[in-house]
Formats: structure tokens, C-alpha cells, sequence
């Protein structure tokens, strides 16, 4: 009786564990659709909330050293 009981717990976690996964997969397509369809610098990318390309801090590259330092 405790075994069968066990197994239906279990099972009931992956069933969950699987529709869980089943929606990350599908936001995760979502925001890959989005950004396909309007562009990594659109409004739209930025409802989802993610940064837009223009947010995101220029990178200054390196600087050289000088003869001094």
C-alpha cells in the first residue's frame, strides 16, 4: 500500500517536473520569436523584460599603456 502510494507521488512530481519544463521551453521560444520578428533593439524585447542591444554599456576596449606606468 505505501509502495503504490509512493509511485503515484512520483509520479505526480514528474508529470509537474515535465509540464514545467514544457513552459520554460515555450517562453524560451517566445523571447526567441520576438526578438527574430522585431529585432534585439525593439520595444517589444524590452515588454519582455529584457535589455534592448542600445542598453547595454559600449564596451571602451582596452586601453595601451603608457612609457610612465
Amino acid at each position: 500500500m505505501i509502495r503504490i502510494v509512493q509511485y503515484l507521488g512520483e509520479a505526480a512530481r514528474d508529470t509537474a517536473n515535465a509540464a514545467e519544463w514544457a513552459f520554460h521551453n515555450a517562453m524560451l521560444g517566445a523571447k526567441d520569436q520576438i526578438i527574430a520578428q522585431y529585432g534585439d533593439d525593439s520595444n517589444e524585447v524590452q515588454s519582455l523584460g529584457l535589455k534592448k542591444k542600445s542598453e547595454y554599456k559600449a564596451s571602451s576596449g582596452r586601453k595601451p599603456k603608457t612609457a610612465g606606468e
